[in-house]
């Protein structure tokens, strides 16, 4: 079961060498990733507000949002994905639909996966509204089930990474700033390279925020 914790504790041994690699630059990774023709275009809603295009003014979030694309039919909609991916991070308040638009299909295009996506919202009890923590999903029998907890931690990997798979051997990434890592930190709300707060919040102790 892979829970926020556990997440950290991995990464920090190996699993977040990916994700700090892309610390080199956030324009240079955010720039770089190549989205494959069957998913979204990757922008992080507001990263680029107030950046001038050329000749021309400012631009607004609202502007640089790209919206998810339609699910194939049979898979979950987009909504029912950020309830189970809320549940999953114990992030509520996730609500970035553009980046899990791209998780979403990124999991969905999976031959094992996702079909795996409706049994996940059935099984873990969500059309009822019953589960509210990853303890509640293990008490369903979630991961009981090989499929779904791999489904499970795949879809946890993906919101905290920022990075999705897009082939046996192949990632992209979604996000630098916002993977859900930074947040968990306790320090920064995104990632390296963007201001998080007032001038010298920095120095401040997390514990003391």
């Amino acid at each position: 079961m892979l829970t926020r914790r556990r997440f950290l504790t991995l990464v920090s041994a190996a699993g977040l060498s990916a994700l700090l690699h892309a610390c080199r630059s956030e324009d240079s990774i955010e720039s770089t990733a190549v989205v494959p023709a069957s998913l979204p275009p990757t922008t992080d809603v507001g990263e680029e507000a107030g950046t001038p295009e050329p000749g021309g003014s400012p631009t607004t979030g609202a502007e640089t949002a790209t919206a998810p694309a339609t699910p194939p039919a049979g898979a979950v909609s987009i909504e029912q994905f950020m309830r189970m991916s809320q549940v999953l991070t114990a992030f509520a308040d996730l609500n970035d639909t553009t980046n899990g638009g791209i998780y979403l299909m990124a999991l969905s295009a999976q031959p094992e996966l996702g079909p795996a996506l409706a049994d996940l919202w059935e099984q873990g009890g969500f059309a009822a509204g019953q589960p509210t923590s990853v303890a509640d999903l293990e008490a369903a029998g979630v991961y009981d089930d090989d499929t779904l907890a791999e489904l499970a931690d795949t879809i946890t990997r993906y919101w905290y990474t920022g990075i999705y798979d897009t082939g046996p051997d192949t990632v992209e990434v979604a996000t630098f700033t916002q993977a859900l890592a930074w947040r968990t930190l306790g320090y920064r709300q995104t990632g390296p390279s963007t201001c998080t707060g007032a001038f010298g919040s920095w120095a401040t102790d997390p514990a003391a925020s």
